[in-house]
């Protein structure tokens, strides 16, 4: 089935698009334990929260470096800083070893993230770093700015509520040379599109135990709109949504066959004919690999909903000369309505309009013992429309 390898072509690409995710290298730079900065590139996956390891490049250097914790002070970008620091453990007495943790403000108290995205607390003087389990050290930490307290009470552990609380302590103090590293949060995005592309479906049925029927192959236009949500927990490089879509098609399955038994034929003409309107429901994970453009994979769940038009078979006996035509309604091939899997693969270009266009490739399959369906479908979108909502 020609199908089977669109989906290895599907997962394949996929896999591609992920590998090659983690492979990219964005511009930054290491500080080294004697103070010296080294301008180069720092591969992706090193920005992440609880890295063990910092992979470098130098600007001009084919060589890779893997800096740990206790080889450099702090490496990082122009919006994302993580710094070699230890933690104080407070139960036994003593001093972890040399971590990488994320900044998320430095200031005269610095906040930082570690692994399983634990909040820490640390002086602008000292290496030693402790675990913000509770508010008590908080409290502790700003006894000096005791009109915040009603702040701490009510805030919640989070990397912009810290920032704010940093921020209005910082401020209490007349002090201002501090930086947040807040992630660059947006609002939650509603994006809304129309499409156009053309859908190919291939049919087979099981006509009785060891005997399979296949159909001549559907093609047909495809039209629809759907929408892409952004939750508020997307950066915004937006590199994941929520898509939903309704598109409608039009499929024609036909089987003709003949059987001739001496001076006799049968000729048997079967025929499916109706309209679909599907539902799909994916998980849309995307990655830059230009400014303004990007690639992205999407598994999810499609559901259609079938409307016959007709299901009939026509079949003609030849014998001595004589043509005895029989027209039977068949039912239609598959029940009214079916839930199954897709996945789906395309590009996606922003236009200097802040519009969006995209290609994708679609491919799913559906079906019981009585019937297999697969379907591949080519299609182009136009982002017309955007909603903003309030994601704080």
């Amino acid at each position: 089935m020609p199908l089977r390898k669109c989906f290895a072509f599907l997962f394949v690409l996929g896999y591609c698009v992920c590998v090659n995710a983690q492979s990219r290298k964005v511009e930054g730079f290491v500080v080294t334990n004697s103070n010296d900065t080294i301008n180069g590139f720092i591969y992706s996956k090193s920005l992440r929260n609880g890295t063990a390891v910092c992979k470098f490049k130098k600007s001009q250097s084919p060589e890779v470096n893997n800096f740990h914790p206790f080889e450099i002070k702090s490496f990082g970008k122009d919006s994302t800083l993580f710094e070699s620091r230890k933690e104080y453990l407070r139960k036994s007495g003593k001093t972890g070893l040399s971590e990488f943790y994320k900044i998320v403000f430095d200031g005269k108290l610095d906040i930082l993230l570690g692994n399983n995205n634990k909040f820490f607390i640390g002086t602008d003087t000292s290496r030693l770093i402790y675990y913000l389990n509770r508010k008590d050290f908080l409290y502790y930490l700003t006894n000096d700015q005791p009109e915040l307290r009603p702040l701490i009470e009510e805030m919640k552990f989070t990397e912009s509520k810290f920032v704010d609380l940093m921020i209005a302590y910082h401020n209490s103090l007349n002090i201002t040379d501090y930086k947040a590293y807040l992630k660059n949060y947006s609002d939650v995005h509603l994006d809304i599109f129309a499409i156009g592309g053309y859908n190919l479906s291939f049919l087979t049925t099981q006509a009785e135990i060891g005997k399979a029927i296949n159909y001549s192959t559907s093609y047909s236009p495809m039209v629809g709109y759907g929408v892409d949500f952004f939750p508020s927990f997307r950066s915004r490089e937006a590199i994941f949504s929520i898509n939903l879509q309704n598109r409608f098609l039009k499929e024609l399955f036909q089987n003709q066959s003949v059987s001739q038994f001496g001076g006799s034929a049968t000729y048997n003409d079967i025929l499916y004919e109706g309209f679909v309107f599907e539902m799909p429901l994916g998980f849309k994970f995307q990655r830059f690999i230009k400014r303004n453009a990007k690639l992205y994979v999407m598994p999810g769940f499609i559901f259609k909903k079938y409307i016959p038009n007709q299901a009939r078979t026509i079949t003609d006996d030849i014998s001595n000369g004589e043509v005895t035509t029989t027209v039977i309604e068949n039912e239609y091939y598959t029940r009214s309505s079916a839930l199954s899997f897709f996945i789906s693969m395309g590009i996606e270009k922003k236009l200097k309009n802040k519009k969006k266009v995209f290609i994708d490739l679609n491919a799913d399959r559906m079906g019981t013992f009585e019937f297999q369906r697969y379907s591949l479908s080519l299609s182009i979108g136009y982002k017309f429309l955007s909603f903003k909502f309030d994601g704080k």
